[in-house]
């Protein structure tokens, strides 16, 4: 009897982390890349980006991310992909999208210059590349909006 209780128990368990694990299971792996830091025209570095803000007198906004970050791939395919925040971005901002999977890459150096010690950090950077703002970890869209209004630097 106690055993027939352990094995209902022990199957009900099982059954119960698979509707909770397989859902996140087909979601896993790389997100793909935002589309709004994945435009035609986009910036490739930090640099490109801050001299690209300078030139049209506005904010800089970088995504520091890396692949085997699980909270990463779940802010681009939540919040990054929502429609407002993409124009919201596009909008007010000069977005860099800056790759910090391998360490020793252009991305790794980038999060460096910016200080990222966790990913990932998203970080508003004044027109001449001043580090002005930093927002860590996963947000919903709502959140992220409400960041972004929060720091008042919409552009005309």
């Amino acid at each position: 009897m106690i055993k027939s209780q352990w094995l209902i128990s022990a199957v009900f368990f099982a059954l119960v982390a698979a509707v909770i694990l397989v859902p996140n299971l087909l979601q896993s792996g790389v997100a793909p890349k935002p589309a709004t830091f994945a435009s035609e025209g986009s910036t490739t570095t930090l640099a490109s980006a801050i001299t690209q803000g300078q030139a049209e007198g506005k904010p800089v906004l970088a995504l520091t991310t890396a692949d085997w970050c699980p909270p990463c791939q779940a802010l681009k395919r939540g919040a990054l992909a929502d429609p407002a925040v993409q124009a919201w971005i596009e909008q007010n901002t000069v977005p860099v999208y800056v790759d910090a999977t391998n360490p020793d890459s252009q991305g790794g150096q980038d999060a460096q210059t910016l200080g990222v010690r966790s990913l990932p950090t998203l970080a508003m950077l004044q027109p001449n590349g001043e580090i002005a703002h930093k927002l860590t970890g996963n947000a919903s869209p709502a959140e992220l909006l409400r960041w972004f209004e929060s720091l008042n630097v919409a552009t005309p």
